[in-house]
C-alpha cells in the first residue's frame, strides 16, 4: 500500500512542503520527499526544541536540527541507525541509498495492510506564560 500526502506548516515558508513519498506496510523504510527548492526544517526555527512528528499508524518524534533537503529526502527505518551501524551499512548497500541521504530511526509501529492513517505534525508557536497551559506546543493536526 503507497500512501501520499503534501503536508506544509506554519513555521515553513509557503512554498516549503514535505510530501510522505512512500509508506509501505511491512516495510523496513519510509520516506519523506522535499520537491521544493529550498531546504525544509522538521522544527520550529525560532524555537528549535518544537520538532515535527509522525502518528497513528507510524510514531516518530524528529531528532532536534533536522532538515529535509531541497530536493531530496529523508528515510526512517524500524532500527536505530546511530546505534547499530552494521544494520545502517547493509540497509544502504541493499537500497542503494546514498550517504548524503539522511536515515532516521527507529520509528514504532507498523502499517496494516488493510490500510490506516498516518499524520505528520508541525509544531505551533509556544503559548507564552500566563496563558492556559504555559510551555506546551499545540499541534497542528
Amino acid at each position: 500500500m503507497l500512501v501520499a500526502a503534501v503536508l506544509a506548516g506554519a513555521s515553513v515558508s509557503a512554498s516549503a512542503q514535505v510530501v510522505i513519498n512512500e509508506l509501505i506496510s511491512g516495510a523496513v523504510r519510509h520516506e519523506l520527499h522535499n520537491p521544493g527548492s529550498q531546504p525544509v526544517p522538521l522544527y520550529d526555527p525560532a524555537h528549535p526544541t518544537n520538532q515535527w512528528r509522525l502518528r497513528e499508524g507510524v510514531t516518530f518524534d524528529f531528532p532536534p536540527n533536522i532538515l529535509v533537503p531541497a530536493g531530496g529526502c529523508l528515510l526512517l527505518v524500524s532500527f536505530d541507525p546511530v546505534a547499530d551501524a552494521a544494520a545502517l551499512a547493509a540497509f544502504r548497500a541493499k537500497f542503494g541509498v546514498p550517504a548524503e541521504v539522511p536515515v532516521l530511526g527507529p520509528y514504532d509501529g507498523k502499517l496494516s495492510d488493510t490500510g490506516e492513517g498516518v499524520r505528520l505534525l508541525w509544531p505551533d508557536k509556544p503559548e507564552p506564560s500566563g496563558d492556559p497551559g504555559p510551555g506546551s506546543c499545540p499541534t497542528n493536526g
